[in-house]
């Protein structure tokens, strides 16, 4: 029988920490408890460069659109002059939100409780009878929306309220070679679909996060069924070739804690022709090869990542993930599909229709991983339950580097827990700074 102690303070939990992520283990109260919540709060979201937006949701001056960096509500917006602003969504009068639409066109944004009125720059312009109330009293240069800083790569636009976060190129790393294959396989990049969808669920943002970032294990049980009955997130068949362990490999970064675990090609296979969306990427692999290079072009067949802190990617069925937090064990998700702009209409219906059949509320993978998840978390509250580690060691002590290929160093293997502790690393190194 095991002794259950009283609980041990926030501060032993995160100290404790990163001994046991040395061992390939993680303690469940940091997905559970309220004080570590709100911290997150200051230390990972505040801090770090977030995706918000991709520039095609935001294409003429004047367009916005809602998005999160935590919980913090804030416009994307992009100014007259073309320059795209990332502000926060709370008057300085009283603290409303001056945006109540998701997406839109606008000039200005007005409070609706005292009219202070701000434009698309973030700027404060005035508010009802201002110069017969305020007199002199309030200088507008000082009265503006707080903006974040920020930065794009690809298109895709990130944000942060840290000034003295590092440049994104520098905060992104290696994790560049996962956007190159999301953002650009073709020549003209990709394009957001119409519309962010969007539904909430009882579990821990990390836990989604930490599954994209490098468990493929999990597909062998949890997805089973939908794998069985030959479903794949662009629609087609079951592969006519399959090994029982497929080539692959995780790229870690500890320093940042991003992750990619990819699936490469089974050697002699011939590119998938089974529905109109594979066909067109085979009838284009030459032109993706000179874009981008033959093997990222033809071997990497598949791959899931997450950027540190919040932010998955699906390379087969070109969806992300935002994990936004609404309390310890609640996270709201968004999940933005995106297509190749070379790509005809009637194409990108096909692949919109794919993926949503693989992710999404209703998607056959989705609704496995979510059930599992707020299994996971509802765990983590048990007096006895939370007492146990977590366990991350597949693939601990057996770690082979493998480069070459134009490609960053990596970590050989998929069955493989290196992309969830690269994650974890990250989150306690930040968790445990001033």
């Amino acid at each position: 029988m095991m002794r259950i102690n009283e609980a041990e303070s926030v501060h032993d939990t995160l100290a404790n920490l990163p001994k046991l992520l040395d061992e390939g283990l993680s303690d469940r109260r940091i997905y559970s408890d309220p004080e570590i919540y709100r911290m997150e709060q200051r230390r990972i979201f505040a801090r770090s460069w977030l995706v918000v937006a991709h520039e095609s949701q935001i294409p003429a001056p004047g367009d916005f659109m809602e998005s999160f960096m935590g919980e913090e509500s804030v416009i994307v917006s992009r100014n007259r002059d073309g320059e795209v602003r990332v502000m926060l969504n709370s008057c300085r009068h009283r603290g409303n939100k001056v945006c109540r639409t998701e997406t839109g066109n606008a000039t200005s944004f007005m409070c609706p409780y005292h009219g202070w009125t701000y434009d698309s720059n973030g700027d404060f312009v005035t508010a009802p009878r201002f110069d017969a109330v305020y007199k002199d009293s309030v200088d507008r240069s000082r009265w503006g929306l707080l903006r974040a800083r920020v930065e794009s790569y690809k298109g895709l636009i990130f944000a942060t309220f840290d000034a003295d976060q590092v440049p994104l190129t520098d905060y992104l790393g290696d994790f560049t070679l996962v956007l190159d294959l999301f953002l650009d396989r073709y020549p003209g990049g990709v394009q957001a679909e119409p519309g962010v969808v969007r539904w909430t669920m009882n579990s821990n943002w990390k836990f989604g996060a930490e599954n994209f970032g490098g468990d493929n294990y999990h597909a062998l049980t949890t997805h089973f069924s939908a794998q069985d009955v030959g479903h794949r997130p662009d629609g087609g068949g079951r592969p006519a070739k399959r090994k029982a362990v497929p080539d692959g490999f995780t790229m870690v970064s500890d320093e940042r804690g991003h992750s990619l675990n990819a699936t490469l090609r089974v050697p002699g296979a011939e590119p998938d022709r089974g529905d109109p969306v594979s066909r067109f990427h085979a009838d284009h692999l030459d032109l993706a090869i000179e874009h981008m290079g033959r093997y990222r072009a033809q071997e990497i067949t598949r791959g899931n990542a997450n950027l540190f802190p919040n932010a998955s990617f699906s390379l087969r069925s070109r969806q992300i993930h935002l994990w936004h937090p609404r309390g310890p064990e609640e996270t709201e998700i968004w999940l933005i599909t995106f297509s190749d702009t070379i790509m005809p209409e009637d194409l990108r219906r096909e692949a919109r229709i794919a993926a949503s059949h693989h992710f999404g509320p209703a998607g056959m993978f989705e609704q496995d991983d979510g059930e599992n998840w707020e299994q996971s978390t509802l765990s983590c509250n048990g007096v006895v339950a939370s007492s146990l580690p977590l366990n991350y060691q597949i693939g601990r002590g057996y770690e082979q580097v493998v480069s070459g290929e134009g490609l960053p160093d990596r970590l050989d293997g998929i069955y493989t827990e290196y992309g969830q502790l690269a994650m974890l690393r990250r989150w306690s190194a930040l968790m445990l700074e001033p």
